[in-house]
């Protein structure tokens, strides 16, 4: 029937999986470099996310989380382990750092990671005639549109659809 949790290869049933067995285990799949470089994550890494999973305590968890956690200690409740250098796979907890989901998004919009920027942007009346003046059904997309004024998708079809008070010319 396999281990119990928490119990790793050479370990009696019922014996847990010493923290520092997995400290070791998990930092002989990073490739270390120097403090400044990006740390490669060589072990198992998930196709949907492109980020590296290594198991503990009977689950399998992200790498980086690990990484800051052997470093660094527990993570507080409701933050999250981002990396400074947003590479996935960078296990170098000088590149990790805590932040909300706020503070992540932040940072990736900052980068001009994010397909969309945060969708809570405020539009203008100016900003709706703007839009309206430029979109022409079948030929002029509010996508395009968007991404030339460097505003929400949603807040254009919004300009287009909902903004019944502005008269159109």
């Amino acid at each position: 029937m396999g281990r119990p949790k928490g119990c790793g290869k050479g370990f009696a049933k019922g014996k847990p999986f010493p923290m520092w067995e997995r400290v070791k285990a998990f930092w002989s799949k990073v490739q270390k470099g120097k403090p400044n470089e990006c740390w490669p994550w060589l072990g198992y890494t998930e196709k949907e996310t492109g980020y590296g999973k290594f198991t503990w305590g009977g689950r399998s968890n992200s790498a980086h989380r690990f990484a800051w956690i052997s470093t660094f200690g527990a993570i507080p409740p409701g933050l999250f382990v981002c990396h400074k250098c947003d590479n996935r796979i960078c296990q170098n907890p000088n590149h990790l750092w805590l932040g909300t989901v706020t503070d992540n998004n932040r940072d990736m919009f900052g980068k001009g990671r994010g397909s969309n920027p945060p969708r809570h942007t405020k539009i203008t009346e100016t900003q709706v005639r703007q839009i309206r003046g430029m979109w022409v059904p079948y030929k002029r997309s509010i996508r395009s549109i968007s991404q030339e004024l460097g505003l929400p998708y949603k807040a254009c079809e919004s300009a287009v659809s909902h903004w019944r008070h502005i008269p159109w010319h």
